[in-house]
């Protein structure tokens, strides 16, 4: 019972992160980066100490939350220039068809 709650866990995240990794991918190199970048906001406010469970938890959320925001504005970059992107780069996922601008809300 337990194991089939796990599976239905990760099948309810693998959507969400197969959808992202298919509109917009991004190489290790740069994700690396902008989780290093997230992962600093709330360690410059808490400063150099030694960090409990708490504000791992802080760090965590914050990286998740800065990165929800910042595919959001890809997305929404993706439906408000489909217009231009089907001229200059039509190979974007709405201006090229793969995903509809009601699907991609």
């Amino acid at each position: 019972m337990v194991k089939k709650t796990r599976n239905r866990k990760c099948d309810v995240l693998k959507k969400p992160i197969n959808f992202l990794a298919d509109w917009h991918p991004l190489p290790f190199y740069e994700l690396m980066s902008y989780i290093l970048i997230y992962a600093s906001v709330p360690m410059l406010a808490y400063g150099i100490q030694a960090y409990d469970l708490e504000i791992v938890r802080i760090i965590i959320l914050t990286i998740l939350t800065m990165y929800s925001g910042f595919f959001a504005a890809l997305i929404w970059n993706d439906i408000t220039d489909a217009d231009t992107d089907a001229i200059v780069p039509p190979d974007r996922p709405v201006p090229a068809g793969t995903i509809s601008k009601k699907n991609s809300l």
